[in-house]
């Protein structure tokens, strides 16, 4: 019996113990791996992206931005369909084309298998869905599937700005990764840091309301703020493509920064690509040749290699080249200037200005290589330039010590060694900087969700004295005016710049008949606010820079701002400018007379700079001085008017004139200018054909025919007042006498009257609907006076009316004022003609109860006063109908005035409705025509706070020194960026 007891007991200690280890086993030894896959089976998780941080323009607007999109998920236990027929409904959403059969069946196998899967709850089904592909899945109404936010990246501007962007697209795990420009360089700080969420569910897969649920929160990327202004890169990225179509390049590349700082105003490459299609595009597309290709540069080069020689006292700028009377043999190699011209004795300066490369051979030597190879590094050639774009690269300086004769010689031309275009702005940067150099940059500013980070400007070494910097300047702006791209001096302000043609090595040699032309400049010379440089590939027109790079400098538009604290009050005296309507005129009648003609009171604005271009380049001679233009047109030699420049001139087209004297015919571009609407030339060439002038449309130009038939009479379909300057123009070169029918008034016509008058044609009825023209085949120089701008004049009165002001304003003739001071004192503005032609305005009680006003030919109300008087009536108490029958869209710009608090009805592109008064706020503001232009000025002048208003040389295009003389009536009132159009 105790032996039996004893074999159970230890049978049941036994089982005991293999139990208890057992227990132990499970329990302790498998007990987490078991109570965590007891929690699998009853919690799921997902990780959480982080949303991409946004890039953005100077203004705050989107360059690269979060867009919506949704994850299509399936949560398996709770699907009531079966995998096929939901596989069958989704797949048509997810395939690029739902009519491909073949892939439209391969993605139901897809998805049919996802959603047959046993081991999981959760499956995602497709990622980045766009919204209406997520309503149209919605709306089947299939339990179990669901939808989670995504971002999807956004490029507002498509392939604006790609090179400088980048793009994100996806790595080895799938997930988002940025790669070049931007997004690569800061894809850490834009990436931010992913999250993690895990919820307790039932077996179902349902989750329990207050079971264990636990979360890692995403934190997003940060934003990054650059210096890119949207309206310059537009600029050169239109300008840069349009010049590679018309030069025929295989490519070209601008940058545009600030010299004094580093940030990168603009950038651009083409060919382009869109980042969001990348895939698209082959590998060879998304280098930024701005910073990753390099070129030998060429005669831009020379500017750093003079700066050193300067630098070091091998030479001064009056230094003469004793080797320059003819080509240089170096070694077995002859060096030759560009176009076979030399020059005995020249100075450094004729070197830079005629671009000589015997010269700069000369400068070489007395540099030597030595020392030339230490300024090089200085200025950053051979080095990156750390600009914060992913993917730059630098080609590497020969080593030193190895540079021979020949080495030294074609090195100081810009021959043998090579740049990229982001160390060629950045060397020659430290000359527009005083002789410091600077690390191009572009983001201003890293912007967290409470925080913000300056990235601070990199100011470098000196490396040449400020006196030299000087030296080399003054040059660089005697090549840009005297230079063969002499278009690149403009009125207003000076161009420090060097044109740059350079051949293309290849296998050992060069290419004879490919180049690379470039420019590089900056302005204002004296205290520059940009630097730009512009390269062209390989174009086919004309191999030379100055014909090619250099002429897209001056159309790429670097936007200048006023900046206007409002609510003063305007007191003191301003004088009247010249009219520019009648200026534009007299230069065109100008070119009839057999000698020069010289007018005084010119305005000093852009219109008349473009006019004056324009003569010069059909041949003819313009001197200029304060306020004055002396016309030669003995030297016309075409009849064909440059199409750019007609472009940025509405009133062009009367030049078509003159040149139907002279050449018996013209042809003209459709003018541009403006957006007050479409300046049709119907009325023009019905009154040219009324002449005997013939018209045909062919290549988007008009080409001109004039026989000089007998006219006698020539009827006018309206009474335009270019239409009628341009009959007048014809008829005083035809000694019958011809009657102009239904002409126009304006003081500008009468004005052109007079001086054709002076220069011996005999007209009648200047003034009237009616004019008597018997003009002479040989016409006088003559002096001339233009007469003041009751234009002008009327915008200085409405300026002292809406703020209150004591304002007079000289050279303001009663006659020219007797209807617009008739509608002042309509709206309550005590405002009279006094002795010596000066008009008073005085502060005023504005009122006008139920009024109307229109625009009428002359001497009626001019349309040209229409936008500002709209603004007067924003500060008179009633309600005012202003309309404008002439220009459709004349009004367009009282959105802005809305946007300032203004009460305005637009009743139609001719009419508003103005409630007044209202009390004005500043804003940030776009000049979009001239009168547009003035007029939201003066509505700033009276708004509370500050405005800023961009693209004011659309303003300065029709109005002289307009900061300058506000600021003399006490307006708060600046100016900021460049003088250039």
């Amino acid at each position: 019996m105790n032996t039996r007891l004893r074999i159970v007991t230890l049978v049941f200690l036994l089982a005991f113990l293999a139990l208890g280890a057992k227990l132990f086993f499970w329990q302790i030894i498998k007990g987490q791996e078991l109570a965590a896959q007891a929690r699998a089976q009853h919690q799921s998780g997902k990780h959480l992206s982080a949303p991409r941080g946004n890039i953005l323009a100077k203004d705050g607007t989107w360059l690269a931005a979060r867009g919506e999109a949704f994850r299509v998920y399936a949560e398996l236990p709770r699907l009531t369909d079966s995998a096929k027929k939901i596989a069958e409904a989704l797949a048509p959403f997810f395939v690029p084309d739902a009519g491909d059969r073949g892939s439209l069946l391969v993605e139901i196998d897809r998805l049919e298998g996802l959603l047959a899967k046993k081991e999981v709850v959760w499956v995602a089904l497709k990622e980045k869905v766009p919204a209406p592909v997520k309503q149209n899945i919605e709306a089947l109404r299939f339990s179990g599937i669901g939808f989670e936010a995504q971002e999807e990246r956004v490029y507002p501007e498509a392939s604006s700005s790609a090179h400088l962007l980048g793009f994100v697209g996806k790595n080895e795990e799938g997930g988002d990764v940025g790669y070049f420009g931007l997004e690569g360089y800061y894809n850490l700080s834009l990436s931010g840091k992913p999250g993690f969420e895990a919820l307790e569910k039932d077996a179902a897969g349902v989750p329990i309301l207050l079971g264990d649920s636990s979360e890692i929160t995403a934190i997003g990327g940060v934003d990054l703020l650059t210096h890119i202004d949207k309206t310059v890169q537009r600029s050169l990225e239109k300008r840069l493509l349009e010049g590679i179509n018309q030069y025929g390049a295989s490519g070209g590349t601008g940058i545009i920064m600030n010299p004094k700082t580093g940030a990168i105003l603009a950038m651009s490459s083409y060919p382009a690509y869109d980042p969001k299609t990348y895939f698209d595009f082959g590998d060879s597309f998304f280098k930024n040749p701005a910073v990753s290709d390099s070129f030998e540069p060429g005669s831009v080069f020379k500017v750093l290699v003079m700066a050193a020689a300067l630098d070091a006292k091998a030479v001064e700028p009056d230094t003469k080249c004793d080797i320059c009377a003819g080509p240089l043999k170096v070694d077995k190699y002859t060096i030759e200037t560009w176009n076979r011209q030399y020059r005995p004795d020249s100075t450094m300066v004729d070197v830079i200005v005629h671009s000589d490369n015997v010269g700069m051979t000369f400068v070489g030597s007395r540099l030597g290589a030595e020392t030339l190879y230490d300024y090089l590094e200085r200025f950053g050639i051979g080095g990156l330039t750390g600009i914060d774009l992913q993917g730059e690269a630098s080609p590497r300086l020969r080593e030193r010590g190895t540079w021979n004769i020949v080495d030294l010689a074609t090195a100081s031309f810009g021959q043998g060694v090579a740049v990229t275009p982001i160390q060629m702005i950045k060397a020659v940067s430290a000359i527009a900087n005083g002789g410091r150099v600077v690390r191009p940059q572009v983001v201003d500013k890293l912007l967290g969700e409470s925080w913000e980070e300056k990235i601070k400007p990199e100011i470098g070494e000196r490396v040449i004295s400020e006196e030299t910097a000087k030296e080399i300047t003054a040059m660089m702006v005697l090549a840009a005016k005297e230079g063969e791209a002499k278009w690149t001096h403009l009125k207003g302000f000076s161009v420090a710049g060097k044109t740059g043609t350079a051949q293309i090595p290849i296998s050992g040699h060069y290419d004879d008949e490919k180049t690379i032309a470039s420019f590089i400049g900056f302005a204002p010379s004296d205290k520059p606010k940009f630097i730009m440089l512009v390269t062209l590939r390989e174009p086919q027109t004309s191999p030379w820079a100055s014909e090619t790079a250099a002429t897209l400098r001056d159309k790429i538009h670097m936007v200048s701002k006023f900046i206007i604290s409002g609510g003063k009050k305007l007191e003191g005296k301003v004088k009247v400018a010249g009219s520019k309507n009648s200026a534009l005129a007299l230069v065109s009648g100008a070119l009839l007379a057999d000698s020069p003609v010289t007018l005084t009171n010119v305005p000093e604005i852009r219109d008349i700079e473009v006019m004056t271009q324009l003569i010069e380049k059909l041949g003819g001679r313009v001197e200029k001085s304060a306020g004055s233009l002396t016309i030669d047109a003995s030297g016309l030699s075409s009849y064909e008017l440059d199409p750019d420049l007609s472009e940025r001139l509405r009133a062009s087209v009367i030049l078509a004139a003159p040149l139907l004297v002279r050449f018996g015919k013209a042809i003209v571009t459709p003018p541009g200018g403006d957006q007050i609407g479409e300046r049709l030339l119907d009325t023009h060439f019905s009154m040219m054909k009324e002449f005997g002038v013939t018209v045909e449309a062919k290549d988007g130009k008009f080409h001109l025919d004039w026989e000089k038939k007998k006219a006698p009479r020539v009827f006018l379909e309206e009474a335009s007042v270019t239409a009628t300057e341009m009959g007048l123009i014809l008829a005083s070169s035809v000694s019958e006498e011809i009657v102009l029918e239904d002409a126009a008034s304006e003081p500008h016509v009468q004005d052109l009257a007079k001086m054709l008058i002076k220069m011996g044609s005999k007209i009648d009825g200047a003034g009237t609907n009616r004019i008597a023209v018997s003009g002479k085949k040989k016409l006088l120089g003559v002096e001339h006076r233009v007469v003041p701008d009751h234009i002008d004049g009327g915008t200085f009165a409405i300026a002292a009316a809406i703020t209150g002001g004591h304002v007079e304003i000289e050279d303001c003739p009663e006659e020219d004022y007797h209807l617009f001071l008739h509608y002042l004192k309509s709206m309550g503005v005590e405002a009279e003609c006094e002795e010596n032609n000066r008009l008073c305005v005085k502060p005023s009680n504005l009122r006008a109860l139920k009024r109307k006003f229109q625009t009428r030919p002359w001497p009626g109300f001019p349309t040209d006063l229409m936008s500002p008087f709209i603004v007067l009536a924003t500060q008179t108490e009633g309600t005012v109908l202003c309309h404008d029958w002439m220009y459709e869209w004349r009004v367009f710009f009282v959105d802005d005035l809305i946007s300032m608090g203004a009460n305005i009805f637009i009743a139609d592109p001719h009419r508003v409705i103005v409630t007044g008064p209202t009390k004005l706020r500043g804003e940030k503001l776009f000049c979009k025509d001239i009168r547009a232009g003035i007029s939201i000025i003066l509505a700033a002048l009276v708004a509370r706070g500050t405005s800023v208003i961009d693209n004011v040389e659309m303003v300065e295009r029709g109005y002289e020194t307009i900061v300058e003389r506000f600021k003399g009536l006490g307006a708060e009132i600046s100016r900021e960026g460049s003088p250039n159009e």
